[in-house]
């Protein structure tokens, strides 16, 4: 989006006590129109047919509690059973494909879902609103319960100024640089200010490419499985990884002179074994074949 000069942003929504909050009934009838069988739904009501919840307190049982919604918590089914229930909302945003974001192949995607985890992706500040309102609609009809206070939506365009831009007062817009957590992933996230606290914690370049491994690079990984990284963006992130490793320096401005040639910088064997972005992600493309 910065790239291209889009003005588009992500709204992550929350849902207050998302699978609690999940009415029985339309999720039987989602069940239904899903056509997953007379058996299965037999089932699937047979586990949630009176259901009965002790409190423990100080080592004794509370009384009976007697739940009318939701679904199990730790329950392995009610995962699925929930990503079942939110699928009308999905289905509801994709007949609004103008309101979402355009692929560079042409394709448009209005939201993402994973479980509770969900987000918008809108093509405008006017777009955003509509689908909010979608949402909305869906809640009332579903026991859903949206929490505005915590939605967060980011600005996806980082040459736009998130002071300049107006939600309406129904959208809570945080800046492009500011972290915003999804599925254990920083989105917005300032790669190199992040390398800086590790700058002095490891003192032998050995150190150095552990920490890199173990606390950098992993939550690289987490995300370029699902997500194409252009080679401009890969450049980048291989001269931090040297310059830190190798220089121990943490500013895209510091100056470094490395003692060992290129080619032996990455050689497991030979050379020092330093992370080369590039092919983990041949690797990783190699293993969706």
């Amino acid at each position: 989006c910065t790239l291209e000069d889009h003005d588009h942003y992500a709204t992550f929504l929350d849902f207050s006590k998302a699978y609690d909050m999940v009415d029985q009934s339309f999720l039987f009838d989602v069940l239904g129109e899903m056509n997953m069988g007379p058996s299965f739904l037999s089932w699937v009501r047979l586990l949630y047919a009176s259901p009965v919840a002790h409190l423990i307190f100080n080592g004794a049982l509370g009384p009976a509690i007697r739940p009318t919604c939701g679904v199990k918590q730790g329950c392995p089914l009610s995962c699925l059973l929930f990503v079942l229930y939110i699928e009308p909302l999905g289905a509801m945003l994709r007949q609004h494909p103008h309101l979402g974001m355009t692929t560079p192949d042409g394709d448009t995607i209005t939201s993402i879902f994973f479980a509770d985890d969900s987000t918008l992706l809108s093509k405008d500040l006017p777009a955003a609103v509509e689908q909010l309102a979608i949402v909305e609609e869906f809640c009332a009809v579903s026991g859903a319960r949206l929490n505005q206070a915590k939605c967060q939506t980011l600005v996806l365009n980082g040459h736009l100024n998130p002071e300049d831009t107006d939600g309406g007062g129904l959208l809570n817009i945080v800046p492009s640089g500011q972290p915003i957590k999804y599925l254990g992933v920083m989105f917005g996230h300032n790669l190199p200010q992040g390398a800086q606290q590790w700058g002095c914690r490891a003192r032998t370049l050995q150190g150095r490419r552990l920490l890199a491994n173990t606390v950098m690079l992993s939550l690289l990984w987490h995300v370029t499985k699902a997500t194409p990284v252009p080679p401009e963006t890969v450049d980048t992130w291989q001269s931090m990884l040297c310059r830190y490793i190798l220089g121990r320096k943490t500013l895209p401005t510091d100056k470094y002179r490395p003692l060992v040639a290129p080619p032996l910088q990455f050689d497991p064997e030979l050379g020092l074994g330093l992370p080369h972005v590039a092919s983990k992600l041949r690797a990783q493309r190699l293993q969706l074949l």
